[in-house]
């Protein structure tokens, strides 16, 4: 009896559940079952000596890394929507959001579950997502596992574009504020040119 798998190659088709399953494996079996969907036992019976060609197949994968950011995205045939206003994100999503970004890798379902939620309300681009909890994150970890590399990566690419342009935006407001106090500091005559 021949086994058929098949093996996610590239961001595009690694699932975040994945990507923590075999960042938390503990030996090969688990990593292969990780990637493959098989059972321990269907993994045992692999010959070792196509061992590391698969587990190769799978980092190498790992390192094509590609981004999609997308607001609404659809899982399992559910729709799913990034948080619509960080403005209103409550202390609970942010001090969980702080908290799990310390390790990534343990915690990738998690954060993606924070980011993306089920949406309640739809009107043409706009939505509403269920509110946050943790109970109701924690039961919808299998789902969001679902979630590929290539949307969490953008979903992190998000992040990071927007922390640049608030440093830029940062520094030319102080900027801005430096050159005002130097020109009232010249007006009163506490500097000279």
């Amino acid at each position: 009896m021949a086994l058929k798998f098949e093996i996610p190659s590239d961001y595009e088709s690694i699932t975040i559940k994945n990507f923590y399953d075999w960042h938390n494996a503990k030996n090969d079996v688990e990593r292969i079952m990780s990637i493959s969907g098989l059972s321990k036992e269907e993994a045992e019976k692999i010959p070792l000596q196509h061992y590391s060609s698969i587990l190769e197949v799978f980092e190498i994968g790992l390192k094509k890394q590609s981004s999609k950011y997308q607001q609404i995205i659809t899982l399992n045939g559910r729709d799913y929507g990034f948080i619509p206003n960080l403005h209103s994100m409550s202390i609970g999503e942010y001090i969980d959001l702080t908290e799990f970004s310390k390790d990534i890798e343990k915690n990738i379902l998690k954060i993606s579950g924070i980011l993306y939620r089920p949406i309640t309300k739809r009107i043409n681009k706009k939505y509403q997502i269920e509110p946050y909890s943790t109970t109701e994150n924690e039961m919808r970890l299998d789902e969001i596992g679902e979630l590929t590399l290539e949307y969490f990566n953008g979903a992190m690419l998000f992040f990071w574009t927007l922390l640049k342009e608030l440093q830029i935006n940062s520094q030319d407001y102080l900027n801005k504020i430096v050159e005002e106090i130097l020109v009232q500091a010249k007006q009163i005559g506490l500097l000279t040119e």
